[in-house]
């Protein structure tokens, strides 16, 4: 966080691998608006319920949306695990 407070969001955030989305609510309490993406669903639903129940309205500028199916096919400029 110290970064963070040296150097400060001025915008929305992206918090890719956000998990159970402490940074993301962290960023929100500042009064950031924060969209959260992980791949773990669990993590993404205990993220949701921290939204839900935090402080200072913090839930209402965070989202956690559920994420969609892996694609079948590769996406072009992308590159796929094979494990």
């Amino acid at each position: 966080m110290a970064l963070l407070d040296e150097y400060p969001p001025t915008g929305p955030v992206l918090d890719v691998g956000c998990g159970t989305g402490e940074l993301a609510l962290a960023l929100a309490q500042r009064g950031l608006t924060v969209l959260g993406v992980d791949f773990a669903e669990a993590a993404i639903t205990q993220a949701r319920a921290k939204a839900a129940t935090a402080a200072l309205g913090a839930g209402r500028l965070v989202e956690f949306p559920r994420r969609r199916r892996t694609p079948s096919r590769p996406i072009p400029g992308t590159v796929r695990g094979s494990g």
